[in-house]
């Protein structure tokens, strides 16, 4: 036998888990990494192979071994040997998780590492739960909270497990564990305990439990544009709690749609919208997210902070691992709002009218951030949760309606006008709203959009 063939059967035959598990705590992209890569790598400490040995993080690695004592003088009935068995007895299907091998590291460091970063993971919510956080721990306690939820900086769920059950005499059981971490993890304010993972559904790892606290799945969702075809229900909406998300509901639209030839790739930014007679209302229990005859757009309130945007990062990464036919809810999210915020002025409308919540000084760098939220992902035009808005839209602007409400306000008054007045100033948009509303009501029905338009550019207005 060849080398090349030796190799490749110790490939084939080197870990039994490799061939019958898929990968679920990847990597990111080189190139995403490096436009971004606070919000991926750890700042505090490192958990999994992936930053393991990383010089800024190794002082946490002392108190590693700390927190691995604490954990095993806690509880009777079992040694640190033990835990090292049932680590060991894990070793193959925990390696198989990574879509990357590690690098430089033995079977008995890889062990080592899932031990400690696995004791450290429930020592650290543990001493959270009973207020016992020690100086470095409870002084940057949200910061390696914040750590543990990046989605290169994980270890498999099922080595957490594991160590729960060994440690609580089977007792515990994974609905319990859930609910513990689930506290900390999403459900700070007043959430309901976690149901999300009953019966036979795998957890991955933390980064999914805290993605399932935000976009519960359904069972069975259709994509967009069979929802569009069919004229049902569709549609998301993003609901503030605190300085996180909340989750997405289902939304309403109207049931006379039909099917575009081609998806709606782009709609107009916020300001351009605003100017043609576009009320942007805050609604976190909205129903129709875009009314075309009003010229209503309701939209959820999101608060915009370093905490969230990191969160909004890492949840929609984890988005793209996971191969399903439609595009993810909070990658459709970005889709929406990368559109409707293209400069710092769209940013202060939607300031303005209550949508976006956070430091008033960040104008700027919060248009940088949702043009960038995303970077490298892969968008599916005709099953993106906002296809029908996107569509609604589109229809809106494609009216004769909108280039003369939109050329009148211009004339009238700058949009600068409007924003320099330090509040969303809605008489004009509503004047020109009506308009739009009344001529609508004497035809019955929306403005034919085949009707030719004016000759007016749709550049954003400068």
């Amino acid at each position: 036998m060849s080398s090349l063939e030796a190799l490749v059967e110790a490939l084939r035959g080197g870990n039994q888990w490799s061939a019958r598990q898929p990968f679920t705590i990847f990597r990111v992209p080189a190139y995403v990494r490096e436009s971004n890569r606070t919000a991926y790598e750890p700042r505090m400490v490192s958990i999994g192979p992936y930053y393991h040995g990383t010089a800024a993080l190794r002082p946490m690695e002392d108190h590693k071994w700390r927190s691995l004592n604490y954990f095993v003088s806690h509880y009777a009935g079992f040694t640190a040997s033990t835990l090292v068995a049932e680590m060991r007895d894990l070793e193959a299907q925990a390696l198989a998780c990574y879509s990357e091998r590690p690098v430089g590291m033995s079977s008995d460091q890889f062990i080592q590492m899932l031990l400690l970063d696995g004791s450290f993971i429930l020592e650290f919510f543990f001493k959270w739960h009973k207020m016992e956080l020690d100086t470095l721990i409870g002084s940057w306690r949200h910061d390696i909270l914040s750590d543990l939820l990046l989605i290169e900086n994980q270890i498999p769920f099922f080595v957490l497990e594991r160590l729960w059950n060994t440690v609580t005499c089977g007792q515990g059981g994974r609905a319990l564990l859930l609910e513990f971490l689930f506290a900390y993890i999403g459900g700070q304010n007043n959430r309901e305990p976690i149901t999300l993972f009953s019966g036979d559904r795998q957890v991955h790892h933390l980064l999914q439990v805290n993605y399932e606290c935000f976009v519960p799945t359904q069972p069975d969702p259709k994509p967009a544009i069979e929802l569009l075809e069919a004229g049902e229900i569709e549609g998301c909406a993003f609901v503030q709690r605190s300085s996180a998300l909340r989750k997405l509901y289902e939304c309403c639209v109207p049931k006379r749609t039909t099917l575009p030839s081609r998806p709606t790739t782009r709609i107009p930014p916020a300001t351009e919208l605003f100017i043609a007679g576009v009320t942007f209302v805050r609604d976190d229990a909205t129903e129709n997210m875009f009314d075309r005859r009003s010229g209503v757009m309701k939209i959820p309130t999101i608060r915009i902070n370093d905490e969230m945007r990191t969160v909004l990062v890492n949840l929609i990464t984890f988005e793209q691992t996971q191969c399903r036919e439609e595009t993810g809810l909070l990658t459709s999210y970005q889709l929406l709002m990368s559109n409707l915020i293209v400069t710092a002025r769209d940013v202060q409308l939607l300031r303005q009218c209550g949508v976006l919540q956070g430091r008033e000084d960040n104008n700027d760098e919060a248009a940088r951030f949702f043009s960038r939220i995303a970077e490298g992902a892969t968008v599916d035009l005709r099953r993106q949760a906002f296809a029908v808005l996107f569509e609604h839209v589109s229809r809106y602007c494609d009216s004769r309606w909108y280039y003369v409400c939109r050329k009148a306000l211009l004339e009238l008054q700058p949009v600068e006008d409007h924003l320099h007045r330090g509040r969303h100033d809605h008489s004009l948009s509503y004047r020109y709203a009506d308009l739009l509303h009344r001529s609508n009501m004497m035809c019955d029905t929306v403005v034919d959009v085949s009707l030719p338009s004016p000759n007016l550019t749709m550049d954003p207005i400068r």
